[in-house]
Formats: structure tokens, C-alpha cells, sequence
């Protein structure tokens, strides 16, 4: 099984313990375990063209108190200096919002910042979903914009289900920067379980496409899900990476992937072991 905690020679690595007031991230290659209050995580990110800054955009941000931490996953159409300004601007609010664990009105912004962005010949828009955990009651607060729903783990259940907002609104949770009248934003407030694992993910995962033709989806993902080792993010994540590889049987990826894998642990212990 592989360890979040060794490189590639053995040399034991330590996860990056993202500290008060701090914003992490970009959108380009990674894969590094993260540390966060009352959360372990490990982050994944592999642009398509090699080398260069990709359409998937992450961040990772704590508060000035070291109580509340949240987690940006958006996927920006296209590339280039669009998604640079995006990351940018998500970059910014992120800083802005740092204290706040409300986050419609963070989505609200950014999705006015890509509408001003975009003319006539040049259309940019993003899914992007947010989360905010407060360490101190175990809360999630999580918010949607026609993003894939996240992969949920519940520990108490022993089962495998998905992280998704209910509403009969056709308006909420529209993509960013499409400018619909009256679409909005709902924050959705759930418990995350000691030992509950979230995977966070773009649609260059759930929409792999093997030699046959035949895309993965959610179904197939969820699928894929179900086999996954369960004891840390970066077990979850790094075998649900080769499972997808496997899927594709020899096909190249078509999009840019990224996962953020979350974790609430099971004993403070768990945190320890990992610093």
C-alpha cells in the first residue's frame, strides 16, 4: 500500500501542515500529503499537456484561529491565461473569505468575476464546488456549482454514497460565470464522522474513456469506490488513480485530473503519526 510519508527513495517526506491565516494551492502538478485542523488529506493534480498549468485549480486555506480550514476544487474551461486569471481571483477570495464558513456569497463572486471576464468570442465558465470543516464541532459545510459530487465514505456505515446538495431549484448550483438569471448558491451543512474519507474529484476521472469507447461515470466510479482502501487519503486516492488507469486499458487521459482526498481521523494519534 503506498505511503503518503516516503518518496520515491525511501526518504521519509512530511505532509504540509497548512498553517493559520495560510492559503494553499494552484493548478499545476502535485501529489503531497496535506495537514489540516482536524484533517488529513492528500492532493493530486496532473494537467494534461506536461509541464504546463492546467483547467483544474485547488486550494487549500486555514483560518487566522486554526479552527476552520476549506477546500476549492473548481475546473475552468480551456487553458491559458483565462484559467490563470481564475486561479488569480479564487486565489484572492479565498484570502478574503479565510474566516468565513459561510460560502454562497464566495461563489457569488467568482462567478461574477468569470461573467466580466468573458465577451462575445471568448466564453469562460467553471465548475467548482467549496468546503468548510470546523474542527471544533466536526461540521461540513459544502457548496455546489455544477460540479461531480464528492465520494463519501461513512465510516459508521461502513459504505460508500455520494456528498450531494438536495433541492428541487433547477437554479442552484448552475456552473460559474454562465450569468442565469436568478440561479444561486445553497450551503448544505452535514456531520463529517470520525474516520469519514471525502474524495473530491474533476470530471477528468469520472468521464475516463477505455479503447471500447465506454466512459466510466459515476456509476462506474462509485463502483471503483467501493474496493478502495480506507485507512488514509492517500491510500484511497493513489488506488483509485490506478483503478481509473486500469479502466482506461492502455488509453491516454483526455482531461486534466485532480483529486482532494479528505479525512477525518479516527484519534489525535492518527494526526501525530503523520508529522
Amino acid at each position: 500500500m503506498p505511503d503518503e510519508n516516503r518518496g520515491a527513495a525511501g526518504r521519509r517526506v512530511l505532509p504540509h501542515t497548512i498553517m493559520c491565516s495560510e492559503v494553499w494551492g494552484a493548478n499545476g502538478n502535485v501529489a503531497h500529503a496535506v495537514e489540516l485542523p482536524g484533517l488529513l488529506g492528500w492532493v493530486y493534480s496532473a494537467p494534461i499537456e506536461l509541464g504546463q498549468n492546467g483547467g483544474d485549480i485547488h486550494y487549500l486555506s486555514v483560518c487566522d484561529h486554526g479552527l476552520l480550514c476549506r477546500v476549492a476544487l473548481a475546473d475552468v474551461s480551456g487553458h491559458g491565461r483565462a484559467v490563470s486569471s481564475v486561479a488569480e481571483r479564487l486565489l484572492s477570495l479565498m484570502r478574503r473569505h479565510v474566516n468565513r464558513i459561510e460560502q454562497r456569497e464566495f461563489l457569488h463572486e467568482l462567478s461574477d468575476s468569470l461573467h466580466k471576464m468573458n465577451s462575445a468570442k471568448d466564453m469562460t465558465f467553471a465548475t467548482a464546488l467549496v468546503l468548510g470543516f470546523d474542527s471544533r464541532s466536526g461540521e461540513l459545510v459544502f457548496t455546489n456549482a455544477g460540479h461531480p459530487p464528492p465520494l463519501w465514505y461513512r465510516a459508521d456505515k461502513t459504505c460508500w454514497g455520494w456528498l450531494q446538495q438536495t433541492t428541487s431549484d433547477t437554479r442552484d448550483g448552475l456552473p460559474l460565470g454562465m450569468d442565469f438569471f436568478g440561479s444561486s448558491y445553497a450551503d448544505t451543512v452535514v456531520e463529517l464522522g470520525v474516520g469519514d474519507l471525502l474524495i473530491c474529484y474533476t470530471d477528468g476521472l469520472s468521464e475516463a474513456v477505455d479503447a471500447t469507447g465506454h466512459e466510466l461515470g459515476g456509476d462506474g466510479l462509485i463502483d471503483l469506490a467501493r474496493t478502495l482502501p480506507v485507512e488514509s487519503p492517500m491510500a484511497a486516492g493513489a488506488t483509485l488513480l490506478g483503478l481509473v488507469d486500469a479502466f482506461r486499458r492502455g488509453e491516454a487521459a483526455l482531461d486534466d485530473e485532480t483529486l482532494v482526498v479528505l479525512q477525518r481521523p479516527r484519534l489525535t494519534a492518527d494526526l501525530s503519526a503523520h508529522s
